[in-house]
């Protein structure tokens, strides 16, 4: 029944947010957030579902679990790695100091507000890279628990939305140039919604700049990872000794299946990419690649979508005193981006 209602609940959702936009609904793409609306729809069926819900929670953990790491699978085939080569090295370089002095800065004041390592890490990487998509892929490397997981998507969203509308006001008054403001909104913006919005309102032609920044920061999702574990591990900050006799069940532990699956996307679909731009004889596969990809990426939201209903059908979502810190680390995190990246790409 759970499986049901989760998939047909983000069908619907999805459909409706393209109607929205297809009728050119202002800011459709930015309000109707269908990953926010399926965790508080999983959130609302918790509590219809009160007498029913422990016999319904080895689905939601199914949903949760297995949707999510499909869903990351299939976001390998988005990965463009040629983008690199679209902007300068300079560009590039700039927007790695940025995402490195928000990485230790974000760890050593999550450690000082005394907020688990992997919520801040959530946070850390929502802020870096791409908001709810970064954290849903962090959380199956760095575990957490749950209702953690909804709160730093549902304070990512708010805080991007926030910074959404503030970017245009500030890069007006600093008198930024199109191509400033669009290095500025693409390295500092969470989601790709926000991203091309905000670049939009403030001027047509920062949105394509914006938009292949903000690609290069999803090309770096993984390194991200990777880097954050490798010096977690290195620091003996995070417990990675797992209490048993087989070595690949620590191995699996280290490094999880569905990041080779993961891998094994962009790999994949990166080489296509090349073997078009050197071998002529195979351009009839641009329209298929093209294709291929624009489903896969549609099909991998979705997967994710439904996922966060699971995750929001577990979910005891309380406030408390101790998530105003997870508040206040997640907002001077992004706010730091935004300095750092303002500083670093249009004043340099």
């Amino acid at each position: 029944m759970l499986f049901s209602l989760a998939i047909g609940f983000n069908l619907f959702v999805f459909f409706f947010r393209s109607v929205l936009i297809s009728l050119d609904v202002p800011y459709a793409s930015i309000f109707v957030q269908p990953v926010l609306l399926s965790l508080m729809a999983g959130l609302i069926c918790s509590g219809w579902f009160v007498e029913k819900r422990q016999n319904l929670i080895p689905q939601a953990d199914l949903i949760s679990s297995k949707f999510l790491a499909f869903a990351i699978v299939l976001l390998g085939s988005q990965l463009s790695w040629s983008d690199l080569t679209l902007l300068s090295p300079k560009v590039i370089l700039a927007l790695i100091i940025c995402i490195l002095i928000v990485s230790m800065t974000t760890l050593y004041f999550g450690r000082i507000l005394g907020i688990k390592q992997s919520l801040t890490v959530w946070v850390l990487v929502g802020n870096c890279i791409c908001g709810p998509t970064a954290i849903s892929f962090a959380s199956r490397i760095f575990k957490g628990e749950n209702p953690d997981l909804a709160k730093s998507i549902w304070m990512n969203t708010f805080i991007g939305i926030i910074f959404m509308i503030a970017l245009p006001v500030v890069g007006a008054i600093f008198n930024c140039n199109p191509q400033e403001f669009g290095l500025w909104a693409g390295a500092s913006l969470q989601s790709t919604a926000q991203v091309v919005t905000s670049a939009s309102i403030y001027s047509a032609d920062s949105a394509d700049l914006a938009l292949i920044l903000k690609s290069i920061r999803i090309v770096l999702l993984v390194p991200l990872i990777m880097f954050l574990r490798f010096l977690l591990i290195s620091s003996n900050t995070v417990n990675v000794t797992v209490q048993s006799s087989s070595n690949i069940h620590r191995w699996k532990t280290l490094y999880p299946p569905f990041l080779f699956g993961f891998l094994a996307f962009a790999i994949t679909y990166n080489c296509l990419d090349l073997a078009i731009i050197y071998f002529r004889e195979i351009a009839w596969l641009v329209q298929f690649i093209l294709s291929s990809k624009l489903i896969l990426g549609q099909v991998s939201s979705i997967l994710l979508s439904v996922a966060m209903f699971g995750i929001g059908f577990l979910c005891s979502f309380e406030f408390t005193k101790s998530d105003l810190k997870l508040f206040l680390l997640s907002a001077g995190s992004s706010l730091l981006l935004v300095i750092s990246s303002f500083l670093f790409l249009t004043m340099s």
